[in-house]
């Protein structure tokens, strides 16, 4: 975690497509190693404020989103990486997940079904 925080106090980085990335991965920490998803959401929203478009980035704002119970910011992060990438699985698996939270018995498309076999909580 040290090491993210200190690239992130440099704020260096090659090209556009890194720009952000560090709190990306400092994310991923307290998501997957420190176990607090309030700091992983705000790792991810700063990650995708600085990153111009990253799919990858995205998807994972939308999940920490959806952890967080923060349903209408997860919709609309979906819904904006779904306009660009519209048969990206993480996309549709997150949608999956949203309209499973909300209620909705309304199928997504089968891909959408597929991705969710991983664990989400």
């Amino acid at each position: 975690a040290l090491a993210f925080k200190r690239a992130i106090r440099l704020d260096r980085y090659f090209n556009l497509t890194q720009r952000g990335l560090a709190h990306y991965n400092l994310g991923l920490y307290y998501e997957n190693v420190a176990g607090d998803d309030v700091a992983a959401l705000a790792c991810f929203s700063e990650a995708i404020r600085r990153a111009y478009s990253s799919k990858r980035m995205g998807s994972t704002l939308a999940m920490s989103q959806l952890r967080n119970g923060k349903l209408n910011h997860a919709s609309t992060t979906i819904e904006q990486g779904l306009d660009q990438w519209p048969e990206e699985p993480a996309y549709l698996t997150a949608l999956a997940i949203l309209q499973m939270m909300r209620g909705d018995r309304q199928p997504v498309r089968l891909a959408a079904f597929q991705g969710c076999q991983q664990s989400f909580f």
